[in-house]
């Protein structure tokens, strides 16, 4: 039986408005009068972020192309895995930053923001969770 062809389309991930939104947090935590309490709301905020960007750009297209019995085109696929890297290198991006702010401000139990393990063969679709 012939395969049908992919007639889906993966949206572009919207990387400039992350950046945009990390490096403005970034500039907000760099004055001393930031608390505890406003880092854990950004955290959260980021997080929920992040959980869309999963939705919208890795786990729905994943669905769409294992649901159809097709090939998919390698700009499909190359799409799709940089959504992938974009969105592993945001979280450990925002983890790394997570330890300099506990470390510069003597805070501690900031959440992290989990990492799925997205790239294996099988991939275990999980949510974001703040840990």
């Amino acid at each position: 039986m012939e395969k049908k062809e992919f007639k889906g389309k993966i949206p572009e991930p919207p990387v400039d408005l992350m950046n945009l939104y990390f490096s403005f947090w970034t500039e907000i935590f760099t004055r001393f009068d930031t608390t505890e309490e406003d880092l854990k709301l950004v955290f959260f905020n980021f997080g929920y972020m992040l959980q869309e960007y999963y939705n919208s750009f890795i786990k729905k297209p994943e669905e769409a192309i294992k649901d159809m019995d097709c090939e998919v085109p390698e700009e499909i696929k190359t799409n799709w895995n940089n959504a992938v890297d974009d969105y592993n290198a945001f979280i450990r991006k925002w983890n790394d930053f997570r330890e300099r702010v506990n470390r510069d401000f003597g805070m501690s139990g900031l959440p992290s923001i989990g990492l799925p393990d997205m790239l294996s063969d099988e991939r275990g679709i999980v949510g974001i969770h703040l840990a």
